[in-house]
């Protein structure tokens, strides 16, 4: 019944396509609703860059084509009417999308065709933009998982153009000129590269016709035949492993290589990456997620026109690395040696074919997957061939391909780590279970030991910062954690610093919106000598008016140099404007204007609380 309904379905909204004299590709549907979609296909990918492979030339054009063509501002145009246009750029594709109501479909057709044959490209848009994209490669190079999907792909692949990034390599996307720029725009925004689709409420014929019309003075152009090198058969492992300063976190992906779309072991796969990574029900998330392996885990499988990938991404705290990968391949060692249940591989398919559903069920949903299914397949109404595979899929072929591809040597391990982790990955010693106790003063200890470590490194943490302080002492906290480590009654800070040094210790405050404590580090040696020094810091510290106004001057000094910085400044205007009332609607410095006199006391001894 669930396939009959599912068939049911796809056959009542089977599109229609044709090609034009001049090679493009139009595919037209009937959608009941008040919006209609436009779209146009072109094939003009990363990996179709040739000379200027590497430089992000195919997105760049994205970035210019809609801003002015044939004296007229493209987007202006359309958002005027209420219509909304968005674009993108993949490795084998550049998509512009045009949403509106159906009176404003023949006005953003004309338009449509002048971006994708007339636009200007003037110097002002290109060097507009070029800011734009560079502001992208940052943020990419930036974001952990953005840079680490990058490095996966550029190990995994070897001789295919997709190891290079999307939107470019800064140095080669630099060097792009205006002429470079017109001239692969000319060589691959051709008729025959591009495949028109429109969605909505209209007569199917009629909108046909208008866009032969529209698109009729387009003269066909001869397409330079392109042929990619293939990747060859990965047949050992490869890794690729980066620390980087500042992460908290690991961050890790496993690719195994899986053949192109035209491979029946197409629809097995999607499947087996839906049973290990598909949701909170996947087997991946119910072995690792809820066991506290990994912050979280996904799993996907991309099978283009070229060999595909099968992915494993995963993101895991430092001292759970080892555990959460062995997890991971227990898993998949269980699925190749005793298969999937029946109910699992239901499941998975249902959530295939409802996916697949929803996808359908707007205009720019449809649109977008009955373009895709053309541009690899050349048939706009794949979809439903591929449902009917992917229900015929059974329990013992989800085996058969887990033994086939996820081996070993079949595999790209991609790993982003905190300092020091990839080279001790192997050597890292057993870490034992935390201990807690509870002090009858109510103070809680927590210990962990490192075997055969030679540093002892201690916290002593407080709830404090801005959340606790009252209104009129903001930044109260932030100063005392600058105090406490600047003498007892009993030691200067010089005699503290002089005593731990000779330990090879150091000591340092922090503080932040609902803590502040005191870190110091010190050989084993010292180890009395740390816990003394820590005990004479929190119960008698001396708190001292001259230090108190040192202190604030330094925090002075600081708001003042967070005022000329434009980050620090609009982050301060974001959080005033985010929080009305919150105490987190003032910076942990407090503001020159409020806070804490120079002779108001701090706290005393009375004042710490050991819970």
């Amino acid at each position: 019944m669930l396939r009959l309904f599912f068939l049911l379905i796809f056959y009542s909204t089977i599109s229609h396509s044709s090609t034009l004299e001049n090679g493009l590709n139009v595919i037209v549907q009937r959608k009941e609703g008040k919006l209609c979609a436009l779209q146009a296909w072109v094939s003009s990918g990363s990996i179709y860059e040739e000379e200027w492979t590497g430089s992000g030339i195919s997105h760049f054009v994205e970035h210019l084509l809609f801003k002015e063509a044939d004296g007229r501002k493209i987007a202006d145009e359309i958002e005027r009417v209420g219509g909304d246009v968005s674009a993108y750029t993949t490795y084998d594709k550049t998509v512009y999308k045009i949403e509106v109501q159906k009176p404003y479909l023949d006005l953003s057709l004309s338009l449509l065709v002048s971006a994708l044959f007339s636009p200007g490209f003037r110097e002002k848009d290109i060097e507009t933009e070029r800011d734009v994209v560079l502001s992208e490669i940052d943020r990419r190079d930036d974001d952990p998982e953005s840079f680490l999907q990058r490095k996966l792909f550029f190990s995994a692949y070897t001789t295919h153009p997709c190891k290079h990034p999307i939107i470019g390599y800064r140095e080669l996307f630099m060097n792009l000129k205006r002429e470079d720029i017109v001239s692969y725009h000319q060589r691959r925004y051709i008729p025959e590269n591009i495949t028109i689709v429109a969605v909505g409420d209209f007569n199917e014929n009629e909108m046909e016709e208008k866009i032969r019309k529209a698109f009729s003075k387009i003269k066909r152009s001869c397409a330079k035949p392109l042929a990619l090198i293939d990747e060859p058969q990965q047949v050992s492992e490869r890794r690729f492993c980066e620390e980087k300063e500042g992460l908290k976190m690991c961050y890790l992906n496993l690719g195994f290589q899986i053949p192109n779309i035209t491979s029946p072991d197409l629809y097995p796969l999607d499947l087996l990456s839906e049973l290990l990574g598909g949701g909170k029900g996947g087997r991946l998330n119910l072995a690792l997620e809820e066991k506290g392996l990994v912050h979280s885990i996904s799993a996907y499988s991309w099978t283009p026109a070229w060999k595909g990938l099968l992915a494993v991404s995963a993101i895991t705290p430092q001292d759970k690395l080892k555990e959460a990968k062995e997890a991971i391949f227990s898993e998949i060692e269980r699925i190749k040696k005793e298969g999937v249940t029946e109910e699992e591989l239901l499941l998975a398919k249902k959530k295939i074919q409802a996916g697949l559903l929803f996808l359908r069920e707007t205009p720019e949903g449809l649109a977008s997957d009955l373009a895709s299914s053309f541009l690899v397949t050349r048939d706009a109404n794949y979809s439903e061939r591929y449902l009917e595979e992917i229900e015929k899929v059974s329990q013992e072929r989800i085996r058969e391909v887990a033994q086939r591809y996820l081996s070993i040597s079949n595999m790209t391990e991609a790993l982003l780590s905190p300092p020091s982790l990839v080279q001790e990955e192997t050597s890292l010693p057993k870490m034992y279970k935390i201990e807690r106790y509870k002090l009858k003063n109510g103070l809680t200890l927590l210990l962990k030991p490192y075997p055969n470590s030679k540093i002892l490194s201690i916290h002593a943490v407080f709830l404090a910062g801005r959340r606790v302080e009252q209104e009129g002492k903001e930044g109260i906290s932030n100063l005392l954690s600058n105090l406490l480590i600047k003498g007892t009654s009993e030691k200067s800070y010089k005699e503290i610093v002089s005593l731990l040094e000779s330990y090879g210790g150091s000591i340092a405050s922090f503080g932040g919106r609902n803590s502040l404590g005191i870190s110091l580090s010190i050989l084993s040696d010292g180890e009395d000598a740390a816990i003394k020094i820590l005990s004479e810091i929190l119960r008698k510290p001396s708190l001292s008016l001259d230090e108190l106004k040192r202190e604030k001057e330094k925090v002075l000094m600081r708001i003042s140099a967070k005022e000329d910085d434009s980050f620090s400044s609009s982050f301060k205007l974001f959080l005033e404007t985010l929080f009305t009332q919150h105490p987190y609607r003032i910076l942990e410095e407090g503001s020159k204007e409020g806070g804490p006199s120079t002779t108001t006391p701090i706290t005393s001894s009375k004042g710490w609380t050991s819970s």
